[in-house]
Order: C-alpha cells, then structure tokens, then sequence
C-alpha cells in the first residue's frame, strides 16, 4: 500500500519540476522544456540505478520513488510523440526529424553515462 503513496509523491515531485522547466524554458519552434527534461531524465535514470539503488539498496521505496515516480513525472515519452507529431503537421519535418534523433541518441548516450558515473560513484564512495 505505501508503494503506491511513494509512487504518487515522486510523481507530483517530478511533475512539479517538469512544469517548471516548461516555464523557465521559452517556447519556441523546437520543443527544448521536453527535449531538456527527457535528457535530464535519462542521465538522473542511468545514475540512479547504478549509484543510488545499489549504494542503498533496491528497498521497497527507492525504486517506486525515485524511478517510476519522481523520473516517470520528470520525463515524459507522450509530450515527446505530442511534439513531434505537431512538428510534423506544421510541416517543420527538419526540425521534427533533428528532434527525434537528437532526443534518442542523445538519451541512450546520457543514460549510459549516468550509469557508468554511478559505477564511478560507487567505488569511491
């Protein structure tokens, strides 16, 4: 029963400081508050579950906090297809198609070294 309330408090979290980079990030034709947060996301991800949940232990209340609330609220893969999907009906298919690579490659490369940061972390610590 707690895993759903750490859940629910990770979410809100994560959701809160997404709206907030939504706000502090201006609009323009490239969806940057996305792109960053999903970027952001994905380094925080990889060195989460190197570091912090193997420093710590994979708990009850890690995991369902951390990841699948706090980086599930942060990130978001369905304003990601939004985006990109009205990249393409304003016809801005260069910027649709740097978006989508840049947004993948450039993920797997920063989950990665979250990940392998998290390893580093973890030795010396």
């Amino acid at each position: 029963m707690f895993t759903v309330l750490y859940v629910a408090v990770g979410s809100a979290a994560g959701g809160c400081l997404r709206y907030g980079v939504g706000l502090l990030v201006r609009y323009s034709a490239f969806p940057y508050a996305t792109f960053l947060c999903n970027c952001i996301g994905s380094f925080l991800i990889g060195f989460v579950s190197s570091f912090v949940l193997h420093k710590f232990g994979t708990n009850e209340m890690l995991r369902p906090l951390l990841v699948t609330g706090f980086l599930g609220g942060f990130t978001t893969f369905s304003t990601f297809s939004l985006d990109t999907l009205k990249l393409l009906q304003s016809e801005q298919f260069l910027y649709a198609a740097v978006y989508v690579v840049t947004s993948v490659v450039l993920s797997l490369l920063l989950v990665f070294t979250g990940f392998k940061l998290g390893d580093v972390f973890r030795e010396v610590l």
